[in-house]
């Protein structure tokens, strides 16, 4: 397994901690990252840096180092904001580079299936809500 399949299947909270990776995506998702760059990609090694926009105008610049050895990932991560080591903006970077897990490809049949339960339980409700107006209007009607 290479590094970047490791890095998909890590849990970045034993790198990071709960309360780092939660504002690591908050930054990652307020766009505050920017130029990410992959500097160094090889099967057992990944570098990668990128800037960061930190509180009151402050730029950090933060390295991500990921190696492969003897089949356990080593990840660490450095930042020039105050905290410098397994940071929110660490966690940020992680996650911006962190390949995404292999989707589940589903087949048309299943596809299929599922949209015609759905069109099934839709009519369901449209036929037993058609007959209670029917009969509430022929009860109006009736009186």
């Amino acid at each position: 397994m290479d590094v970047l399949a490791q890095l998909a299947a890590l849990d970045p909270a034993v790198v990071f901690g709960e309360r780092a990776l939660e504002l690591g995506a908050e930054y990652l998702a307020e766009d505050r990252l920017f130029y990410v760059d992959t500097t160094t990609r090889k099967p057992d090694h990944l570098e990668a840096r990128c800037f960061a926009h930190g509180q009151n105008r402050q730029t950090y610049v933060v390295q991500l180092d990921a190696r492969l050895h003897r089949g356990t990932l080593d990840v660490a991560t450095s930042c020039t904001c105050p905290v410098a080591r397994a940071c929110k903006h660490g966690a940020a970077l992680f996650l911006a580079i962190r390949p995404a897990a292999t989707p589940t490809v589903r087949g048309w049949r299943e596809e299929l299936a599922e949209l015609s339960a759905a069109v099934d339980r839709k009519r369901t409700r449209l036929n037993s809500s058609h007959r209670c107006i029917s009969y509430a209007v022929f009860c109006l009607k009736k009186k």
